[in-house]
């Protein structure tokens, strides 16, 4: 997750102190303004970040599936169910959260334009993109307050794969000329026409600050039929008897970045070279 600068605005961070901080800042806006924390990337965040907010304000989101139950159970799961004691602290502020990608979401946040919180990922422009996935709600279409897109601005954005390691580096292709440029709400496409290349503004909105969110497990599935040639691969599984297909491949790490990276595309490969770390910490080379 990346969050602006303390500077610029806390709003933005899954840490409860920032959490209860942006609330004291919120409080000090107009009365006419509801306080409201925006941002985008991740979809597989999204779920995560919706109950948070939800518990937070101590309200649930139109249409968002959640709701607060004495039935919900850390012990067993507890499906679209959240605990009523996070209501003890309610706020009045709400958050929002554009499930668009990781990469969509690092790209709005280096250029510090919500506007580019859009599914799809364009070579150049003129193309055609798509909003946020519906999944959770993007907006609240009960807060005439929250019921419009494209945000008003983005407070943080979740990502799978962190910053680049200088400032200097975060660059980003930025769109721009949108059709239409408000209310793509009620619009099925948005088109885009023009494009720039933006860099990230230390002097707006400080140095970034990565705040590590989630960490979450996540199953590598693996096609065993060829469609080309009609050959299936059966894996035995562990369970007896062991000739039945769904076992699980045993990779290593380095293996899967092999595999991923398109160093490896073949699983008759028998000549590559795989690096990886042995026991003892020193990196060897692996067919």
């Amino acid at each position: 997750m990346k969050t602006k600068s303390f500077a610029e605005r806390v709003l933005g961070t899954t840490s409860l102190v920032v959490l209860s901080a942006a609330a004291m800042i919120g409080a000090q806006q107009p009365a006419a303004a509801q306080p409201g924390i925006y941002g985008g990337g991740s979809t597989l965040s999204s779920l995560a970040l919706r109950q948070i907010f939800d518990c937070y304000a101590g309200a649930t989101l139109a249409n968002d599936g959640q709701a607060f139950s004495p039935s919900f159970s850390t012990g067993t799961p507890s499906p679209n169910l959240l605990p009523t004691s996070c209501t003890m602290f309610s706020t009045s502020v709400e958050g929002l959260f554009a499930a668009v990608g990781s990469g969509n979401g690092q790209r709005a946040y280096i250029a510090d334009d919500a506007r580019q919180l859009f599914r799809g990922s364009p070579d150049s422009a003129s193309a055609v993109v798509r909003k946020p996935s519906a999944k959770p709600p993007f907006r609240d279409t009960a807060n005439s307050n929250f019921k419009s897109y494209p945000y008003p601005r983005l407070d943080f954005a979740a990502s799978d794969a962190p910053l680049a390691n200088t400032i200097s580096s975060l660059t980003t292709i930025s769109f721009s000329n949108f059709v239409p440029s408000t209310n793509w709400q009620n619009t099925l496409l948005i088109g885009v026409l023009s494009q720039s290349t933006a860099s990230f503004n230390t002097s707006v909105v400080g140095a970034p600050i990565q705040v590590p969110a989630l960490e979450v497990p996540v199953a590598i599935a693996v096609n065993t039929a060829n469609s080309s040639s009609g050959v299936t691969w059966t894996n035995q599984s562990a369970l007896s008897p062991n000739n039945q297909a769904g076992g699980a491949i045993q990779l290593s790490a380095a293996q899967l970045c092999a595999i991923f990276s398109a160093t490896v595309t073949d699983w008759h490969d028998t000549s590559t070279l795989i690096p990886g770390l042995d026991a003892n910490g020193v990196q060897q080379s692996r067919r």
